[in-house]
């Protein structure tokens, strides 16, 4: 069992609103090796990853401040923050 003071090990933090939530909650973007970021879970993806809620302010906020990216320490393309809304269910709100 986690001590009050460390989190429970499957949780983790956004990097949008720094909130503590299960994995369950979040979507992971990954830097895999050849500085390409992917969107997956922890298992299909090794590498520097950072998490985001499902809920489109945090999305929105992470988007616009450059949170994922300064988080993964690289840039993030087009084409994976399309990926990031399709996983997400936002593909129909931005349409």
């Amino acid at each position: 069992m986690p001590s009050p003071s460390r989190p429970d090990p499957c949780e983790r933090q956004c990097v949008a609103c720094r909130q503590l939530r299960p994995r369950s909650e979040l979507v992971r973007l990954c830097r895999i090796a050849d500085g390409e970021v992917a969107v997956g879970s922890t298992r299909e993806f090794p590498g520097r990853g950072a998490y985001v809620c499902r809920d489109w302010a945090c999305y929105t906020q992470a988007r616009k401040y450059r949170k994922l990216e300064k988080a993964l320490r690289t840039g993030i393309q087009a084409g994976v923050w399309v990926e990031v809304e399709r996983v997400l269910g936002f593909e129909e709100a931005i349409g």
